[in-house]
């Protein structure tokens, strides 16, 4: 799991191809695998909290993309049903 979500071949950082280039490697071991790739954790946004205060913004360097912040909590969760059955989510 990785929250690398620009992984993938044409990446220009050699860390996002390196995590497309592992998930092809688990892709291909034949054990069962799920990845995970969250965007952007909501806790993170609290250490903007000053900026979003202050300025009424939401201060992100990723342009016009769109992000769903999902908080760790609710990501433990899916993490633990998919341990709970892994075959139902491989």
């Amino acid at each position: 799991m990785s929250p690398t979500a620009s992984a993938r071949r044409s990446a220009k950082s050699h860390a996002a191809q390196n995590h497309w280039i592992a998930e092809r490697l688990l892709d291909r071991s034949g054990v069962p695998v799920t990845h995970l790739r969250p965007t952007l954790f909501s806790e993170w946004i609290m250490y903007m909290a000053g900026a979003i205060r202050d300025k009424k913004i939401l201060p992100l360097a990723f342009g016009d993309a769109r992000y769903a912040p999902a908080a760790g909590e609710d990501l433990g969760r899916v993490i633990a049903a998919i341990l709970k059955d892994p075959a139902q989510h491989a």
